[in-house]
This record gives C-alpha cells, sequence and structure tokens, in this order.
C-alpha cells in the first residue's frame, strides 16, 4: 500500500484516529465493530503496520453500539474511546515502547449516546457530551493512573454532540 494508507478489517468502521505525541503510533477508533486499532507509524514515511485491535465493550456485551471519539491523554500515557450504546468510556493504558493498548476501565458514560468528550489540556479532567440525554458531564482524570471518577457535576446542553477547551484553559 502506498505510504499513509491503511486497510481496515471488514465491518470495521474506521471513525477517528489520534496519533501519539511522537508520531510512532496511531489509534483508530472503528464505530462499526467497537475496537481501537493500533498501527505503528513511520513519520518520515508515513507507513502504517497494524497491531491487534482492542474492544471498547466487556465480553458479555450483546446490545447495540458504535464507537465515536477517540482521545490520547496529555501525557501520553492513556488512551479513552467512547461507546454509543453501551453508554460508556474506555479507559486504556499505552504502552509507549510498541504502542499497545490495556484496557484498564469501562465507566458509564453519565448519559446516553455519548457522541464527543475531551480532555481538558492539563490532562485533570474529561467532559463528556451525551446526545440523547442532552447533557455534559464531568469526568476527574487520575493523570498517574488514567482512570476516571464520576463528580456528579453535569449541565444540560441540548443535543449535545462536541465538546472543546480552550487550549489556554487549565
Amino acid at each position: 500500500m502506498p505510504n499513509g494508507e491503511f486497510s481496515a478489517a471488514p465491518g470495521a468502521g474506521p471513525r477517528h484516529g489520534k496519533f501519539s505525541a511522537d508520531g510512532k503510533f496511531l489509534y483508530v477508533i472503528n464505530e462499526l465493530n467497537g475496537t481501537i486499532a493500533p498501527y505503528d507509524s513511520d513519520p518520515a514515511t508515513g507507513a502504517l503496520v497494524p497491531k491487534p485491535p482492542v474492544s471498547t465493550l466487556p465480553e458479555d456485551f450483546t446490545g447495540q453500539n458504535t464507537t465515536a471519539e477517540i482521545r490520547i491523554h496529555p501525557n501520553g500515557r492513556f488512551v479513552y474511546g467512547s461507546n454509543r450504546g453501551h453508554n460508556s468510556l474506555a479507559v486504556y493504558a499505552r504502552n509507549p515502547n510498541d504502542g499497545t493498548l490495556k484496557r484498564i476501565q469501562l465507566i458509564p458514560s453519565g448519559g446516553a449516546h455519548p457522541r464527543n468528550f475531551s480532555l481538558s489540556p492539563d490532562g485533570n479532567w474529561l467532559v463528556c457530551a451525551n446526545r440523547d440525554t442532552d447533557n455534559l458531564v464531568v469526568f476527574k482524570v487520575d493523570s498517574h493512573t488514567g482512570l476516571l471518577t464520576a463528580t456528579g457535576k453535569s449541565v444540560t446542553v441540548p443535543r449535545a454532540v462536541c465538546v472543546l477547551f480552550r487550549p489556554d484553559a487549565t
């Protein structure tokens, strides 16, 4: 394949991707099959080599689900993804040496259809937009473990679909 192109597994449905800060790894969240696919990336050539994907869902989940957003924590140690249907956020520890992911948490998103979420620039907060329950929900992020804790804080926003922080916000 030409540099910078890749093939996804049939039925995966790549939705969004994020590069690690060093450009050595690409993480693609697959909307249709509920996975995150890591890729080795050569920043000089754009070549992408797939690694085994990881699920965003518990093994026993049988309902309908699509994924939406993917983010990498500012410290580069954690990756986050959202599940629409399971209504959860999946948290992964990221190995900076080989780019692999290990799921460490699945936490309810605090609403239905978590379409988008964002991490604060300092990495201490995650705000999740739940479209079907018209709310933004705030989570505290432990920057040492990557784990999320629901704060109990939310605000009503009709049809919430996107969250952005000002780059200089703390």
